[in-house]
């Protein structure tokens, strides 16, 4: 199922981190705290079912940033005053159509991207897991956001840590590799 009406806001708040993740107290749009490089948090987050498996999503071919790329099942800005878990629960529910509360989100870590490194913006991802086992069929996509969902065993996502995999995956490896150990984990 498509959700046609969830549209990318370039004039929505953010709050500004220094390079330590404290917050500073001043805010800015997502256009010029990307433009300035400014920090700013984001949120990540990884479903797993009970079979291992754990869902990604293509990117639709008109995003500006890793077009047509495979990428983490949910992710998202956090809006300014907002909590990462809060955004977690409201990107879940705007990309995927999933309803969760904050207890069922299990927060795993933190991590810090810079553009020199990551190539889009200087940001803080603060990730979470969410457990379920659902038919992807249900789920109500952003058609501007997402192209299509899948599924992949853990086995496969480890190569796209290791860099090997056939899919073409957005260039993630912290991410992925910072996954791939907190989901040995369980």
């Amino acid at each position: 199922m498509e959700n046609n009406n969830l549209q990318y806001n370039p004039n929505e708040l953010v709050d500004i981190y220094d390079e330590h993740g404290v917050l500073t107290g001043k805010t800015t749009t997502k256009v010029n705290v990307k433009s300035k490089l400014l920090y700013h948090k984001a949120i990540h987050v990884w479903i797993i079912n009970d079979k291992n498996q754990i869902l990604i999503q293509k990117r639709n071919e008109t995003k500006k940033i890793f077009p047509g790329l495979w990428d983490i099942s949910v992710a998202g800005h956090v809006t300014s005053g907002e909590l990462s878990i809060d955004t977690a629960v409201k990107e879940l529910y705007e990309e995927l159509g999933i309803e969760v509360k904050r207890e069922d989100l299990l927060y795993l870590y933190s991590i810090k991207r810079d553009f020199e490194t990551f190539g889009t913006s200087n940001m803080f991802f603060d990730t979470f897991l969410y457990e379920t086992n659902f038919d992807i069929s249900e789920m109500i996509t952003n058609p501007r956001e997402i192209s299509e969902l899948r599924f992949i065993d853990f086995s496969e996502f480890e190569k796209i840590q290791n860099c090997t995999s056939d899919l073409s995956f957005a260039p993630r490896e912290l991410e992925c590799k910072m996954a791939v150990k907190f989901l040995n984990i369980k």
